[in-house]
């Protein structure tokens, strides 16, 4: 059991990684999207504090703008913040203040421990909102505005370099996509703006021409334009006014085939594809520009190579630790079944039948347990169990212990998380024990159901029977002196279920809701 705690954290933890690093380029990519469409500054700079806090998973975001007089940084925009902040309250442009120091020098500033800080003092807006974490990057420069992205928290994880490179990418965008903005509203000439814009950016962009053949097939296309990242984003040098066919003569179909559908189609694309040719896989926006008939499209893409040997790397990872769960899970599972041989062989071996009745409840119990682990290792994924195949089993073995009933059972085809498993497997177990044992009086024998039903606030598990019910002297209370009953309220409150019983005659029903 050890080894099996040992791993899981492990593959847990590398996949949730993946998962947030993709949800930040996820998160770029939408900026960049929104950017390209959005005419109103103030909602860029809002939508870039929601972006900023949601891929640092903080609570805390804002713009700060530099005034030359009297020398401060204002809050112009934000989230997370009370009433009367953003518009009003200001930060110091100082040195001696986190985000004074980025605007100042140029340089990030990440501050994990802003109690224990002794580069800069901590501002008295932070410390207000009960600020322990802050990160600070330049926004990039233009003609009218001067500025710091920071994003703040009040505990959760710390920031660290990727966080970084996330938070400046979005600065980057903010501030091309600012500057884009207000050269259209002041209609200036767009050339040299316009190139300036793009080659602020690390993402590679690119204007093409595509040419089709007479069947209107899409064979190949021409680089009208490219940014200065556009180089470092493919391998391709000079790249402006050639064919893609002349630069990489291998590059694959598909890649002309896209282009040419958003060029005919006039429907934009994001995708995210690997170009074998060059060597790389690449983040994609790709979109149709200028007139229908002039057949061009616009390219705004990252290279992504990087990220996806990540991928692949702890893919393996989790695929590898999963492995080795199911790997302890059987070797677990084998042990228990041991363990319920010799338990068996020891009730036998017993000259006293409450002694043999003991170690017979022993003996399920850990059969119980052991068919959870049974379970873990058969099925592809660790986290949860289907208990309509763990149950259904666990009833099936139960049945073969007493011929003498008839043990039905119906249930959903409901999955839950592998450590409540356990304690719910118990609790079918001892209640079935206890309608094979008092339920039926005598050699009669009878019905005991087992009945599992998805609700809308979680799952039901009835276990009932058409006996003799409880007898009066017989408290199944959370009082309750039986073992039996003393495991199934324990079981239940480790579930946070509640528990209800129902007693006949006939029969008595046992109710468990478990909330989801």
């Amino acid at each position: 059991m050890q080894n099996d705690q040992s791993h899981s954290p492990a593959g847990a933890a590398a996949a949730s990684e993946l998962d947030y690093r993709r949800q930040q380029q996820q998160l770029l990519s939408d900026f960049g999207l929104f950017a390209l469409g959005c005419t109103d500054l103030d909602a860029l700079m809002q939508h870039a504090c929601e972006l900023a806090a949601r891929g640092l998973d903080t609570e805390f975001a804002k713009v700060l703008r530099y005034r030359p007089e009297p020398d401060d940084l204002l809050v112009c925009r934000g989230v997370g913040w009370r009433p009367g902040v953003v518009g009003h309250a200001t930060i110091g442009a100082d040195l001696g203040s986190p985000a004074g120091y980025a605007l100042k020098t140029g340089q990030p500033v990440i501050s994990n421990h802003l109690d224990a800080e002794t580069r800069f003092r901590t501002p008295a807006l932070l410390v207000e909102h009960g600020v322990r974490r802050a990160i600070n990057v330049l926004i990039p420069e233009s003609s009218e505005f001067r500025g710091v992205l920071e994003v703040d928290s009040t505990g959760g994880h710390e920031f660290v370099d990727a966080d970084l490179d996330y938070l400046q990418s979005l600065a980057q965008w903010l501030g091309a996509a600012m500057e884009r903005q207000r050269v259209e509203d002041a209609k200036r000439s767009s050339d040299q703006r316009y190139h300036a814009l793009f080659d602020a950016i690390d993402a590679g962009f690119c204007v093409i021409e595509m040419r089709f053949d007479e069947d209107a097939h899409p064979v190949d296309y021409r680089f009208v334009e490219v940014n200065q990242a556009f180089e470092q984003q493919t391998g391709l040098a000079d790249a402006a006014g050639r064919w893609m066919r002349d630069l990489a003569p291998a590059h694959e179909q598909h890649w002309f085939d896209i282009y040419g559908r958003v060029a005919q189609s006039g429907e934009p694309i994001r995708f995210e594809e690997n170009a074998e040719a060059l060597g790389r896989w690449f983040s994609v926006y790709a979109f149709p520009v200028g007139k229908p008939d002039e057949q061009l499209v616009g390219i705004l893409f990252t290279d992504i190579t990087a990220r996806k040997r990540l991928e692949e790397v702890l893919q393996d990872k989790v695929a590898h630790q999963e492995t080795l769960m199911r790997e302890v899970s059987h070797r677990v599972k084998n042990s228990l079944a041991l363990v319920g041989s010799m338990l068996h062989m020891q009730g036998r071996a017993a000259g006293d039948e409450e002694v043999r009745s003991t170690i017979a409840d022993a003996q399920t119990r850990v059969m119980a347990i052991a068919q959870v682990h049974d379970q873990l290792w058969r099925q592809n994924q660790m986290e949860r169990i289907d208990l309509a195949t763990f149950l259904g089993d666990l009833c099936a073995k139960l049945q073969e212990t007493e011929k003498r009933y008839r043990l039905r059972y119906a249930i959903d085809l409901v999955a839950i998380p592998t450590d409540q498993a356990i304690p719910l497997g118990l609790i079918v177990n001892e209640l079935v024990t206890n309608a094979f044992k008092y339920a039926y009086p005598g050699e009669t024998g009878g019905d005991v159901s087992v009945t599992l039903r998805g609700t809308s606030n979680g799952i039901r598990l009835e276990v009932a029977d058409e006996g003799v019910g409880l007898p009066d002297s017989v408290d199944f209370g959370a009082s309750t002196t039986s073992l039996g009953g003393r495991i199934v309220h324990a079981l239940t409150r480790q579930l946070g279920a509640t528990l209800s019983v129902e007693s006949g005659p006939p029969g008595s029903r046992f109710i468990i809701d478990i909330p989801q």
